[in-house]
């Protein structure tokens, strides 16, 4: 991209987006915006932290030719995306982003499972019930309660406690 093309790019995104943005430099190196600072016609001016670090607040003076992407941190539904960049949000994004929503909230509240006709034998009120879930806090306390009545876990080290 010409340089232009990058301040133009960057000039797009509204203030309170930039801690949203990470930039990739041509090296691999990512750095993650906590504002942007200046864009002058040959580097970019901002403030921010290398990608994998703590150490916020940091100034880099990056120039437009070592920049490779510019990443979105945030998940993004297509259709944010097209009204963030100006563009006519369509019929198809907004479809996609209810069917995308859609699998998001059935991967997280799945259908209890039904009692199905051909579970037994014939006249058999056999139903079928759901595994319970492991990480249910009323099973997390029943698993430490029987420990502590058993004398609690085995001892890796061997001995008693």
């Amino acid at each position: 991209m010409k340089n232009e093309q990058w301040v133009s790019l960057f000039q797009s995104f509204p203030e309170l987006t930039h801690p949203q943005l990470v930039v990739q430099l041509q090296t691999g190196v990512e750095i993650c915006i906590d504002s942007i600072v200046l864009l002058t016609p040959y580097m970019i001016v901002i403030r921010g932290r290398l990608g994998g670090t703590t150490d916020e607040g940091r100034g880099y003076f990056i120039p437009y030719e070592q920049l490779a992407a510019l990443r979105w941190e945030k998940a993004l539904k297509l259709a944010d995306l097209q009204r963030l960049l100006n563009i006519e949000v369509t019929a198809t994004a907004s479809s996609l982003d209810d069917e995308a929503d859609a699998r998001e909230n059935a991967a997280r509240n799945p259908e209890p499972l039904a009692p199905s006709d051909t579970a037994g034998e014939a006249g058999d009120s056999a139903t079928i019930t759901a595994a319970p879930n492991p990480n249910d806090t009323k099973s997390i306390l029943e698993k430490i309660r029987a420990m502590r009545a058993s004398g609690g876990p085995p001892n890796p080290k061997g001995g008693n406690k």
